[in-house]
């Protein structure tokens, strides 16, 4: 646990420096795995995670005042001010809701189409598809990404190398982690931390890096039979 957790502080304190808290965020998902899988007893867990949620609420009170207002558009959306700090969870929720069950059709968003929802191309990219293609269109983008995590699963089970194995699990969370938190965000089910959705949200850093650990894991497989 102490040499993981040194391994992952640099990263993190750099990335806190940036005041990037949602990146900073993901090398939690990548240690719970590599600690899970890698043989931490289940009553050591359990703490741990019970400390993290107290970490948490200690926390809280010195967050800042955007980060507050990010949390309380969650906690009590009915007091949010719709043209303030919950202006992009709004349109964000009602890009969702107007798609209904098979969208608007492609390329016909007026949310996202007419910039009432900003950033629709990256951290919200997922609130156009839903608008357009509705959630039939959802359910299929979940589907291939099941798929996807599937196959890279599937390649840690088929390696002999363990390090190999945990590396591609722990790509495996990150991924995992940066589903679940953007289309929380999207829905409005968790505050807003600026992750983007994997592979489809538009940018440079977070699709190399994606990249990169497809690289990695397409490598542990084509080394399955080395001795």
């Amino acid at each position: 646990m102490i040499i993981l957790g040194a391994i992952a502080m640099p990263p993190v304190i750099l990335i806190a420096l940036e005041h990037d808290t949602g990146t900073m965020l993901t090398f939690g998902a990548i240690l719970g795995a590599f600690y899970f899988l890698g043989g931490m007893r289940k009553v050591v867990l359990a703490v741990a995670l019970v400390g993290v949620v107290a970490g948490l609420f200690a926390v809280y009170p010195h967050l800042k005042g955007y980060q507050k207002e990010r949390i309380d558009v969650i906690i009590h959306p009915e007091k949010a001010d719709p043209k303030g700090y919950a202006y992009q969870t709004i349109q964000s929720v009602i890009a969702v809701g107007s798609g209904g069950a098979l969208g608007k059709g492609v390329g016909q968003s007026t949310q996202g189409k007419l910039g009432f929802l900003p950033f629709a191309w990256t951290d919200f990219i997922a609130a156009v598809i839903a608008e357009e293609m509705g959630f039939a269109g959802i359910l299929m983008m979940m589907a291939l990404y099941l798929i996807f995590i599937w196959r890279m699963v599937a390649v840690a089970v088929g390696s002999r190398d363990r390090a190999g194995a945990l590396m591609i699990m722990g790509f495996v969370a990150l991924i995992g982690f940066h589903i679940l938190c953007n289309l929380g965000m999207v829905v409005g089910l968790m505050p807003i931390m600026g992750i983007p959705l994997p592979l489809m949200s538009s940018g440079g850093t977070a699709v190399i890096s994606m990249f990169m650990g497809v690289g990695l894991a397409l490598s542990v497989r084509l080394r399955r039979f080395v001795n």
